[in-house]
């Protein structure tokens, strides 16, 4: 009976992570470019480049003329820097880059929540406003404890959270079941 009583308490993924050592280690970053965030790129001078792109799975974005570029985790600034870097090697002799972030990655809530899905990414989103945006909890629904992957993370983590967490363009959050 008491070995029952410990499966039914602990949870698949390992121990519980506090919301603080879950946000020091994997701090929520609306501003840093991952796969899926959509990029609105202006060549000054030149409308050929001009257009809409979308960070690959792969973390890059892939442009005329200078192909593949790394995009996945740097800020807006720091990839307009690497484009121009890239089109003044050969191309251009001063290309003037603007880059916009167009559209970010939408959030997945799952689990425990009325209507579980994908749903577009909007700053300050926090755990109380995902789980709304997800129809709310279902009565099973075990408020407070939640499983959490963050874009780069290999695993879901199991956080101790309350409703004012901060989640991030790309979060999986997964509502747990309670046990009775």
């Amino acid at each position: 009976m008491g070995a029952l009583s410990l499966t039914a308490c602990a949870t698949p993924q390992g121990p519980v992570m506090s919301a603080q050592a879950f946000e020091s280690r994997y701090p929520p970053s609306s501003t840093l470019l991952g796969p899926g965030d959509k990029l609105k790129l202006s060549l000054y001078g030149d409308d050929a480049l001009s257009g809409e792109y979308q960070v690959a799975s792969d973390g890059t974005v892939s442009l005329p003329l200078v192909g593949a570029l790394p995009a996945a985790g740097k800020d807006v600034p720091a990839f307009a820097k690497s484009v121009e870097t890239a089109l003044a090697n050969g191309f251009y002799t001063t290309p003037k880059v603007s880059v916009q972030l167009a559209s970010v990655r939408p959030i997945y809530v799952l689990g425990e929540v009325n209507q579980p899905g994908s749903f577009p990414y909007v700053p300050d989103l926090t755990l109380a406003k995902a789980a709304a945006l997800a129809g709310g909890y279902t009565y099973r629904a075990k408020i407070g404890t939640i499983a959490i992957r963050r874009t780069g993370m290999e695993q879901e983590v199991v956080v101790d959270a309350t409703q004012a967490m901060p989640l991030a363009p790309g979060d999986t959050v997964r509502i747990l079941e309670r046990f009775f």
